[in-house]
C-alpha cells in the first residue's frame, strides 16, 4: 500500500474538495505533512484513515468545533455524547423542516386556488382564525400571537364591516386612500384548522378569534389604486342570490406584487351569510 497520498488524491478518493481539506488544516483538525525538499503536502496512511472518519462525521453535519474536539481531545464516551447531541439536533431540524414543508404546501395550495378558482363563488364553512389586530396593538397580544405553535405562516388580513357592503359603487370609493383606510381594520392572521387552541386559552389575550361559520368564499384580484370592481361584484353576487351578509367580511392576502405598469394583487374573501 502507498505510504503517502497527495492532497488532490485524497480529495478525489474521499469525494471532497481540496478546499475542505485545507479547511480541516486551517481549523487544526488534521494537517498534511510538508516535504521540505519540494514543499508538497501529503497525508500518511494513518492520516487517510482519520480523514475518512472525519468525512463520515461531516456527512452527519457535525460542526467543525465539535469535530476538532472529537478527533484531537475526546474519549469514546464524549464522542458518543456528541453523536447523541447531533442526533437530537437533526431530529429538531427535521421537525422544523416538516413545519416549513407544510407552510410551503399551504402557499402552493393558495396559488393553485388563484389559478384554478379565480372569481368562483362557493358556500363553505370558514376555518377558525386567530388574528393580531394591527389597529389596536398591545404587547400582551403580540407576545401571545408570536408563541402560537402552528405550521402556517401568518398572513395579512383586512376586516371589512358588513354594514359597508351597501355602499353604492364601493369599488370606485376605494380609490380614495383615506376612505379605504377608514372602512378596513387590519391584522395578521393564522388558521387554526385543527382547533389546537381552545377559546378559553385565548381569553383576555387581546387576539381576535373568528370561529367557523357559513360563508361565501371567493378568490379575487384587484389592481391597487386603479380597479377595485371585484368588491362590487361580490356584493352583486350576494344580492342576486339573496345571501344576507351577517358578519364582518374577512379578506386574506394571497399574493401581492409591485410591477409599475400592471400591479395585481390576489385575495381570498370569506363573507358570513345566513
Amino acid at each position: 500500500m502507498k505510504k503517502y497520498f497527495k492532497v488532490g488524491e485524497v480529495a478525489k478518493l474521499l469525494g471532497v474538495s481540496t478546499d475542505a481539506l485545507r479547511l480541516y488544516d486551517k481549523k487544526g483538525i488534521l494537517s498534511p505533512i510538508k516535504n521540505e525538499n519540494n514543499n508538497y503536502r501529503s497525508y500518511t496512511v494513518s492520516d487517510f484513515i482519520c480523514l475518512d472518519y472525519i468525512v463520515s462525521l461531516r456527512k452527519l453535519h457535525m460542526p467543525l468545533i465539535a469535530l476538532n474536539k472529537l478527533i484531537n481531545h475526546s474519549s469514546i464516551e464524549s464522542e458518543r455524547k456528541a453523536v447523541i447531541n447531533q442526533e437530537e439536533a437533526i431530529r429538531k431540524k427535521i421537525t422544523e423542516l416538516n413545519k416549513l414543508l407544510l407552510a410551503v404546501k399551504d402557499f402552493r395550495e393558495d396559488l393553485d386556488q388563484v389559478i384554478d378558482e379565480l372569481n368562483t363563488f362557493k358556500v363553505v364553512t370558514s376555518p377558525k382564525m386567530i388574528t393580531l389586530d394591527l389597529d389596536n396593538v398591545n404587547d400582551k397580544a403580540i407576545e401571545k400571537f408570536s408563541k402560537l405553535d402552528v405550521e402556517q405562516i401568518p398572513f395579512f388580513t383586512f376586516f371589512y364591516d358588513k354594514d359597508n357592503h351597501v355602499i353604492e359603487n364601493l369599488g370606485n370609493a376605494l380609490l380614495d386612500e383615506e376612505f379605504k383606510l377608514g372602512i378596513y381594520r387590519h391584522g395578521r392572521t393564522i388558521l387554526d384548522c385543527d382547533n389546537k387552541f381552545e377559546d378559553k386559552e385565548l381569553e383576555n389575550s387581546g387576539l381576535i378569534v373568528s370561529n367557523p361559520s357559513k360563508c361565501l368564499n371567493v378568490i379575487m384580484n384587484t389592481y391597487p389604486n386603479k380597479d377595485y370592481s371585484c368588491v362590487d361584484e361580490i356584493m352583486k353576487y350576494c344580492e342576486d342570490n339573496n345571501y344576507e351578509v351577517i358578519g364582518d367580511i374577512i379578506i386574506k392576502v394571497i399574493s401581492v406584487r409591485r410591477v409599475e405598469t400592471s400591479s395585481c394583487d390576489y385575495y381570498e374573501a370569506w363573507i358570513p351569510i345566513k
